[in-house]
């Protein structure tokens, strides 16, 4: 088995939960994905209770150097996104 929990197998895994058809809970999945994409885009923090939440940040542009040359690059301000674990998933991760 893969380290990696794909969506096949959390549609499953729902499907089985909340004896909802796959089809249906992947059009479900697949609308939450598309709602949080659109909030994080505008700016907006996602929060997954008792995950975590996905955070929206500006990242500054900066003067970086190539290790190889050594020459000096600009690197362009930029979005970026960041995870924070939620106290309940670090608790049950370590318990």
């Amino acid at each position: 088995m893969s380290d990696i929990y794909k969506k096949s197998e959390v549609i499953a895994d729902v499907s089985e939960k909340t004896n909802m058809s796959r089809d249906d809970v992947s059009k479900v999945i697949d609308a939450y994905h598309e709602a949080a994409q659109t909030a994080i885009c505008e700016g907006k923090t996602v929060r997954l209770e008792n995950i975590g939440s996905i955070i929206p940040v500006d990242k500054e542009a900066r003067t970086a150097r190539n290790p190889q040359t050594g020459e000096s690059i600009q690197v362009p301000a930029k979005k970026a996104v960041k995870f924070s674990a939620s106290q309940a998933l670090k608790t049950a991760q370590n318990s």
